[in-house]
């Protein structure tokens, strides 16, 4: 039976439209200015509930080109830990 710690992210399963925000130059670290834009993301289990994917498509970014992102989160049963 998974630990209730293992069950930490079955909340984010699922189709969402989500709303993010990103600094403009992540390589400047004065940068203070914050790009917003529109997404989709589809978040689902894999390896048995012990991880899940999370894939996020941007189709009308407000500063460049369209582009995805991907988001892999692992469970660790004998420390009880999630790693992103």
């Amino acid at each position: 039976m998974p630990s209730f710690q293992s069950r930490a992210f079955d909340f984010v399963y699922g189709h969402w439209k989500v709303h993010n925000r990103k600094l403009k130059n992540v390589a400047d670290p004065m940068c203070d200015e914050w790009v917003e834009f529109d997404a989709t993301s589809e978040v689902f289990p894999i390896l048995e509930g012990i991880g899940h994917v999370d894939r996020m498509y941007v189709p009308t970014p407000s500063d460049g080109d369209p582009f995805e992102g991907f988001t892999l989160r692992l469970y660790e049963p004998s420390t009880e830990t999630w790693r992103i």
